[in-house]
């Protein structure tokens, strides 16, 4: 937030009213050091105004009757049809912004693929994540103790044994992991790997069948 106080001996905006207060107001510092990539002086805004309300109904009410410049939080979606009839009147426009996420505090896998950086993320089946190149890799189901990382290739090899079920299976195989297991993560991203590269080499169907 470049509104924070107390951060630099220069900070981009400075309290001229207490937090404290009811109304609790920032103006930009016209000698901040702050500055965007092209050299303007941050902030853009002159001047931030937020005001305390009593209870999450009154800050519904004043966002109705179009009193705030911008409110994101605490805004009721039940609300939503009300917001809606009442934009030209208010003066205000609803946007709505759908996230992949259903909280405010969620865990997310990490996206930074360390097995190829060209692996692509998507779903399907509606709820299931599949990593996919030129074709399935695998995919993962996350159960409440559990998670099983479902392997689009049978013949890819598994010198650490790493796989726990499917080894007979002519079209995948997959690994479960418990709440508390040890993951052999060299292993692993090797395993991956090896997959990887027969998806490039055109599938381990191809592959086999020379």
């Amino acid at each position: 937030m470049l509104f924070a106080d107390g951060v630099n001996s220069k900070p981009p905006s400075a309290s001229v009213t207490p937090i404290n207060t009811p109304t609790w107001t920032l103006e930009r510092n016209p000698y901040s050091v702050f500055v965007d990539t092209a050299g303007n002086q941050l902030p853009y805004i002159d001047r931030v105004v937020l005001t305390l309300a009593e209870n999450l109904e009154v800050v519904n009410l004043r966002a109705i009757a179009g009193e705030y410049d911008f409110q994101q939080r605490h805004l009721d979606l039940g609300k939503l049809p009300v917001f809606l009839e009442n934009q030209a009147r208010g003066g205000y426009k609803v946007y709505l912004d759908p996230g992949d996420y259903g909280g405010d505090m969620i865990i997310k896998f990490n996206l930074s693929y360390e097995a190829d950086p060209e692996i692509e993320e998507t779903i399907k089946r509606t709820i299931q994540p599949y990593f996919v190149l030129q074709g399935n890799v695998a995919a993962f189901l996350a159960a409440k103790d559990h998670v099983n990382v479902f392997l689009y290739d049978p013949i890819a090899p598994d010198p650490e044994g790493i796989i726990t079920a499917g080894h007979d299976n002519k079209t995948g195989r997959m690994i479960s992991y418990r709440h508390g297991d040890a993951i052999n993560e060299p292993a692993l991203l090797a395993l991956f790997r090896e997959i990887i590269a027969n998806n490039r080499a055109g599938g381990w169907r191809r592959l086999r069948g020379r």
